[in-house]
């Protein structure tokens, strides 16, 4: 994985193909009960924070999953792809909501219908 800025953003990019169900990486940060606006909820009151979680960037059709630990490839994917998640299903409630780039709706998280 490598880091990569895009239309004013940094994101976290694929260095080889990866096969949809590949791990990509897992999550290596502490386990914490409180959530931060760069850490991933999960399960319920677990919060992680990993060194490229802040540079995972919302998509509302995402390349990757996660699952526990795991940063799954949610579809093929080629060198130089975009490692993104739906930060709006990823959490009950995020710490910094925002309208979101793909289809205009306010995210607050999954507690929240989008707006």
């Amino acid at each position: 994985m490598h880091l990569k800025e895009s239309n004013g953003f940094i994101g976290l990019y694929t260095e080889r193909p990866y096969k949809k169900g590949e791990l990509l990486f897992e999550l290596r940060g502490p386990i914490k009960a409180d959530a931060t606006s760069t850490s991933i909820q999960i399960s319920k009151a677990k919060h992680i924070e990993d060194a490229y979680t802040q540079y995972i960037n919302h998509h509302c059709t995402p390349s990757a999953k996660i699952v526990g630990r795991k940063v799954m490839a949610q579809h093929d994917l080629k060198p130089n792809d975009e490692i993104t998640f739906d930060k709006n299903i990823m959490a009950d409630e995020l710490q910094k909501p925002f309208v979101c780039k793909c289809c205009g709706k306010l995210l607050r998280g999954k507690k929240y219908p989008a707006t």
